[in-house]
């Protein structure tokens, strides 16, 4: 009788739990309520969840947080409309402004005149389809340091 007790009192709890979280707003769209946050770290968190969901319905709001003023918002939305869309239009989170703008209106573009392929919708039996090369950077990106060869052997 005693275990019989235990178990209910665990399928209680745990039904307590999936309540709660459900009037938290744990559910589908709770991410995107994220996405509109006075706080960046909120926004941020938001931005990660609706990538890892695929949530094609908040592409227009990541285009949109590519002009948040805090970089790592821009950064983790550029990654994650990457990771939906396969593209970045050339936008890099650490450009400045003007380069930024120019980038963000190749996004607008692209939702208007309905070229964006969700890139779950392009993958093939479940392989990730590879992301389209973007275009060079007009002046602002470090340029990469050649790489040192180490020679073996003694002096």
């Amino acid at each position: 009788m005693h275990r019989q007790g235990q178990t209910a009192r665990a399928g209680v709890l745990g039904l307590a739990v999936g309540l709660s979280c459900w009037a938290a707003g744990c559910g589908g769209a709770a991410p995107r309520r994220e996405l509109a946050s006075g706080n960046p770290l909120d926004r941020a968190r938001g931005i990660v969840k609706v990538s890892e969901r695929g949530d094609l319905a908040a592409v227009h709001k990541l285009v949109d947080l590519l002009e948040d003023p805090d970089a790592a918002v821009r950064m983790y939305a550029i990654l994650a409309l990457r990771h939906l869309c396969g593209q970045d239009y050339g936008f890099h989170y650490y450009d400045c402004a003007a380069d930024r703008a120019q980038a963000i209106l190749r996004w607008r573009d692209a939702l208007r005149n309905g070229e964006l392929t969700p890139r779950h919708a392009a993958t093939s039996e479940g392989a990730e389809a590879a992301a389209p090369e973007p275009p060079p950077c007009s002046s602002t990106q470090p340029a990469a340091e050649p790489a040192s060869r180490v020679e073996s052997g003694g002096p």
